[in-house]
């Protein structure tokens, strides 16, 4: 199930006649601290590269969570399409709030593992963020499973982004 959002004046990929296709980043998020990191470096690479951004949130339902039942429940049409409403919701507020309200924005929700869900969006695009897990000591020096995924099988470059990079920018 993919759930597509376009906000923003443009839809990136979207072109006239005559016109150059517009280059898109691709950033992938999940509401964390390093995310955020991701998803504003993203916007900045966008806004220097006149790129449209798509954002990627990637959901789903545990396996474990059915079986105690004996079966894995499918998800409700209705909980999925309000997750939807709400991810873009923090992404366009996050977007506004540092100052990209004015960039092309495309949200893409999809049921899946966040790492291919990250890899089949970005088929089109010129580039691929993702940020780094960590909360410091050892685990900040390590990427997260997601980062490591994309950067192994990515057909195409990949920025990951250290945690608090972007607000370390000011």
């Amino acid at each position: 199930m993919t759930e597509r959002t376009t906000t923003g004046r443009t839809t990136a990929g979207h072109t006239t006649a005559g016109q150059a296709a517009r280059s898109t980043i691709v950033v992938g998020t999940d509401g964390s601290d390093s995310s955020r990191d991701a998803l504003l470096w993203a916007a900045d690479a966008a806004r220097r590269s006149g790129a449209g951004l798509r954002a990627v949130y990637a959901w789903d339902v545990p396996a474990v969570s059915g079986l105690a039942l004996g079966f894995v429940p499918e998800p409700d049409p209705d909980v999925s399409a309000t997750a939807g409403r709400e991810v873009t919701k923090q992404i366009t507020h996050a977007l506004a709030e540092a100052g990209f309200s004015d960039l092309p924005l495309e949200v893409r929700i999809r049921q899946g593992h966040a790492a291919q869900a990250i890899l089949d969006e970005s088929g089109d695009a010129d580039l691929i963020v993702v940020g780094r897990r960590g909360s410091g000591g050892f685990a900040a020096a390590v990427m997260g499973s997601v980062s490591r995924y994309v950067s192994a099988h990515a057909a195409r470059p990949v920025v990951v982004v250290p945690c608090d990079s972007h607000r370390a920018k000011g």
